[in-house]
Order: structure tokens, then sequence, then C-alpha cells
């Protein structure tokens, strides 16, 4: 178990990492559409703009804690120490090889089964880990090199969601998607309708079919998005 100390210290790093993969996700995620994310966001927004990326992650560590549990009996059992660094190395590298493969996804579609071969052994990398000759001289105790692992694996495995590190998607796929995206209204303006991407900061990120271009719409220009309330310019 830890003791308060490690936990505040635990803590701090879970939320300096998370804010760190926070703004990696946004970054790499606006890429994609050609927008430079830290043009439009503070080091406020961070935290909030990819929040369906961190409400996964949280859930996703949540469950890897329940897994351990689970799993505690079995290996108590079973695998010895040695057994346990051969396991984190080979989950180290069958992690590293299919991440790889999982890149040719873009030439290959079949490929995408090693991005779930990546995930699991993400998922079991901390298992073995605390047990290993690093996790027993870092760490104070296999539970304090658990949480840090699971936390950096997990981590790792979340931000590898990003559609595309390398590949831009293309503006044209837009027009296959266009219809089923929310649909934002500027204010003073009957003709101006765009399909909603995203929010970053004080701006809606907005696909305009016609120009077939990545806009941004600062929030005072606009008035709804998807026919609900979005702004209410004051009144004089």
């Amino acid at each position: 178990m830890m003791n308060n100390s490690s936990f505040k210290s635990y803590m701090v790093f879970l939320f300096v990492y998370m804010q760190g993969l926070s703004l990696l996700y946004t970054y790499f995620y606006w890429q994609n559409f050609g927008v430079n994310a830290l043009d439009y966001i503070s080091f406020n927004d961070i935290i909030f703009a990819p929040l369906e990326f961190l409400i996964g992650y949280v859930a996703l560590i949540v469950f890897v804690l329940l897994q351990n549990r689970a799993f505690a009996l079995f290996r108590r059992r079973v695998i010895s120490h040695y057994d346990n660094f051969l396991f984190f190395s080979l989950c180290v590298f069958l992690g590293v090889f299919s991440f790889l493969l999982s890149k040719l996804d873009y030439f290959i579609p079949s490929y995408s089964v090693f991005n779930y071969i990546f995930y699991a052994c993400m998922i079991f990398i901390p298992e073995f880990f605390p047990y290993t000759p690093w996790g027993q001289k870092y760490f104070r105790s296999p539970t304090e090199a658990y949480a840090y692992s699971a936390t950096f694996f997990i981590g790792l495995a979340m931000v590898s969601w990003i559609p595309s590190w390398t590949f831009g998607l293309k503006v044209d796929e837009l027009n296959h998607v266009d219809n089923q995206m929310p649909v934002v209204k500027l204010i003073n303006c009957q003709k101006c309708e765009y399909s909603v991407l995203g929010k970053l900061g004080s701006f809606v990120i907005a696909y305009d079919r016609k120009a077939g271009a990545v806009i941004s719409i600062s929030d005072r220009n606009v008035e709804y998005i998807q026919h609900h309330q979005f702004y209410t310019p004051e009144k004089n």
C-alpha cells in the first residue's frame, strides 16, 4: 500500500501526465484537419478540450486496477519473479512490434488487428513491471510501481487512438460525413451554415463544404449549433 506521501506524489504525477497527454492528443488530432490547436487554446483549455479522451483514460485505468485485483491471486501462486521479468519483456516487445505494424493500417486495412494486440500489451505490462529489477529498485512497493506503470502505459495506449500521426485527414473525406455533423448558424447571416468539427477555446472549428476548407469561427459570431441556443448577444 502507498503511504500518504507516496500517494500525494502519485497524484501530482497523474495530474501532470494527464495534462501532457491531453495536449498531445489535442494537438495531433487537430493537425489532421490542418488546424494548429495551440493557436486557439490557452493552458486552462487543455484539460477540457479532449474531455472524451480524458474520461476514457480514467475509465481504462479503473478497469486495469480492477483487473489487477483479480489477477493478483494467480500471480502469487504461479508466476515467479524471474517469470515476471520474462513476461514483462515479452509484452514490451510485442507492444512495440504490434504498434509499428498497426501503422500499416493506412496501406493494408487488415493490419488493424495489431491495434488490439498493442492495447492488450499496454494493459498487461503493469502486471509484471513491479516485480522486475526496475520496479523493485525505483519504487517503494509493488503497489506504487503498479500505479505508476499502469498510468504511464495506459496513457500511451490512449494517445495511440489518435486517428493519424503522420497522414492528414483529407478534406474531401469530410464530404462523405458532412450531413452527419452538427450545424453552426452565424448571427445575422441566413445562408451561413457550416458543419461543426469541434470546439477549441473560444472558437468553433467547422467545415465549409462550399469552399472545401476547414475554418474557425469565434463564439461571438455563433447564433446556435444544431438549433440549440449557443450564444445570446447582449441587448443595448
